[in-house]
């Protein structure tokens, strides 16, 4: 059938002058674009369905909705748009572990590969459900403080379960004692590759927007007893948001070296390492609290405060508020934001001086953080 059919207008017509939930006679237009490409995929359809259930609360019209948005959504298909989405893989090269199942996943296709482990796409076997499987590196999969952490950070995720954090829903070993991870597929880029590697500044009003998602998931995450230890923009997801397809959504990742205050989780012991690795010192020098060289075991949510800081000052700035770690601050104090760029908003400005304060005690919590940053999204 042909586009543009009168009974389509006359049905979105009768829909905007009812009393039809929000958003669904702006769903349906979108739905019958004459574009296949302005069309939203049956995951957005579905996500609206779901959030106009919710907001009618009961009735005929909520067990409707429901009952729709139940059967629409199938395993995740390519967006439309294309330059939206995007999947880093790594060159392709002979790797044995494609092809492998793990669990019900199978592994077809090397997305990435980090200091311990290697992340592939892989696909459920019976329903055909895509999704990211971490695979433990060998040398590591023995060691009984990296399969420690390995454990933490499917554990950190679901202790927190908060929707702008990457969700775990499997961990297995195989017969040859590798350990893996399953989570979500994720299509976008990371903050890192967007705008921080080429020293590209961002809109005040969008820092803030993806600011308040970030505090928001690791407020969650302080009052949970978990801290991250690790942000930074390569830990940090853009991706597509389902329901305004015009937006984007974070998503958090790595976990691995996440305190656990209220389990008992205890630190994996002393080894080598610089970065991200077992050993003194937890997460990614750049991106530390000064406190938290050395003294890991003891930094509070205030460590993951400093490192928001940082990537809000890089973000607004176009560069980082030290050349080389948060040490180099007890001797030579950061240049305020605004006379680096005097454009920022003062409020903004501030909040990111703030977040950076050398002492983990005059620093906002994640929460502050959050409330500040809501009147200037």
């Amino acid at each position: 059938q042909l586009p543009h059919r009168p009974e389509w207008s006359a049905a979105v017509a009768q829909l905007q002058g009812s009393t039809t939930p929000a958003g669904i006679s702006a769903l349906v237009s979108s739905m019958l674009a004459e574009e296949p490409a302005q069309r939203p995929s049956m995951l957005q359809v579905e996500a609206v369905l779901r959030l106009a259930a919710q907001a009618q609360g009961s009735g005929p019209l909520h067990s409707q909705l429901l009952a729709y948005q139940g059967t629409l959504a199938g395993p995740l298909e390519p967006d439309p748009r294309g330059t939206q989405v995007e999947v880093v893989v790594t060159a392709a090269a002979e790797d044995p572990l494609l092809g492998t199942l793990m669990g019900n996943f199978r592994l077809v296709r090397k997305l990435g590969e980090g200091g311990m482990g290697v992340v592939y796409e892989a696909e459920h076997q019976q329903i055909g459900h895509r999704a990211a499987v971490k695979v433990l590196h060998n040398e590591f999969a023995h060691s009984p403080d990296y399969a420690k952490r390995f454990l933490n950070e499917a554990r950190a995720v679901n202790i927190i379960r908060h929707p702008s954090l990457v969700e775990i829903f499997e961990y297995g070993q195989q017969p040859d004692g590798s350990l893996y991870i399953v989570m979500e597929f994720l299509g976008g880029a990371s903050l890192y590759k967007r705008t921080c590697d080429s020293g590209l500044r961002m809109a005040p009003t969008q820092v803030a927007e993806l600011g308040i998602q970030i505090a928001r998931a690791l407020a969650t995450a302080h009052e949970k007893g978990v801290i991250h230890r690790d942000l930074k923009p390569e830990n940090i997801m853009l991706v597509p948001d389902p329901v305004r397809p015009d937006q984007e959504r974070v998503k958090i990742l790595d976990f691995g070296i996440a305190k656990l205050q209220r389990r008992g989780t205890p630190e994996p012991t002393a080894g080598p390492g610089g970065k991200t690795g077992v050993g003194a010192v937890m997460g990614t020098p750049l991106y530390m609290a000064p406190e938290q060289f050395g003294q890991a075991e003891s930094v509070e949510g205030a460590a993951d405060v400093f490192a928001l800081g940082v990537i809000f000052y890089e973000l607004l700035a176009g560069r980082r508020p030290y050349e080389n770690d948060s040490l180099s601050v007890l001797s030579r104090p950061i240049e305020p934001l605004q006379k680096v760029s005097p454009a920022v908003p003062p409020r903004l400005a501030a909040l990111t001086m703030e977040m950076l304060d050398i002492a983990p005690q005059r620093r906002p919590t994640m929460q502050q953080v959050a409330e500040r940053l809501a009147p200037l999204v």
